[in-house]
C-alpha cells in the first residue's frame, strides 16, 4: 500500500486537530477535578488559625498546655490498636486530629507566639505539632497496612477460642 499523498492527509486533519482538543479538554477537565478534590480535601483537614488573643496567656500555661496537647495525642496513638477495626481507627484518629488541631491553634493564638520574646514556645508548638505529623504517618501507616493484619488475628483467635473444648 503506497504511502497518503498529502491532499489524502490534508482531508483529515480537521478531524486529527478536533480528536486533540477532545483529548486536551477531557485530560484537563479530569485534572483539574482531581486537584479541586484534592485541595479541599486538605483544607477539610487543617482548621484554620484564629485571631491572635489580645492578652497572651503566661509562659507556664502556654507550657502546660502543650504538655497536655501532647499527652492527648499519645493516648490517641496507643488508643489505635484497641479500636475495632483498621478501617475505624484511621476514621478516629482522622476526627481525633482535627479536633486537636483546632485546639492547638487556638493556644497558638492565646499565647502569641508570633511575639519575639517566645521564641522557644513557638519551637515547643512547631516540635509538637510535627510529632503529630508522625503519629498521623504511623496512624494511616496502620490502618492500611498492620491493621487489617490485627483484624485478621483476633478473629483467628475468637473463632478458635470458641471453638476449643
Amino acid at each position: 500500500m503506497p504511502p497518503p499523498t498529502s491532499a489524502e492527509t490534508a482531508r483529515y486533519l480537521p478531524f486529527r486537530r478536533l480528536v486533540w482538543a477532545l483529548y486536551f479538554g477531557f485530560a484537563g477537565l479530569f485534572s483539574l477535578l482531581v486537584i479541586v478534590g484534592v485541595v479541599s480535601s486538605t483544607l477539610k483537614m487543617m482548621p484554620p488559625a484564629p485571631p491572635t488573643a489580645p492578652q497572651a496567656l503566661s509562659f507556664h500555661t502556654c507550657v502546660a498546655r502543650a504538655q497536655a496537647d501532647f499527652l492527648a495525642l499519645d493516648a490517641q496513638r496507643q488508643e489505635l490498636s484497641r479500636v475495632g477495626t483498621a478501617l475505624h481507627a484511621e476514621v478516629s484518629w482522622s476526627e481525633f486530629r482535627l479536633r486537636w488541631l483546632t485546639r492547638l491553634r487556638s493556644e497558638e493564638a492565646s499565647c502569641k507566639l508570633d511575639d519575639p520574646s517566645r521564641t522557644e514556645l513557638k519551637a515547643l508548638f512547631q516540635r509538637l505539632e510535627h510529632v503529630e505529623n508522625l503519629y498521623t504517618t504511623a496512624a494511616t501507616q496502620y490502618a492500611g497496612e498492620i491493621g487489617p493484619s490485627v483484624d485478621l488475628l483476633r478473629q483467628d483467635l475468637q473463632r478458635l477460642a470458641a471453638a476449643s473444648p
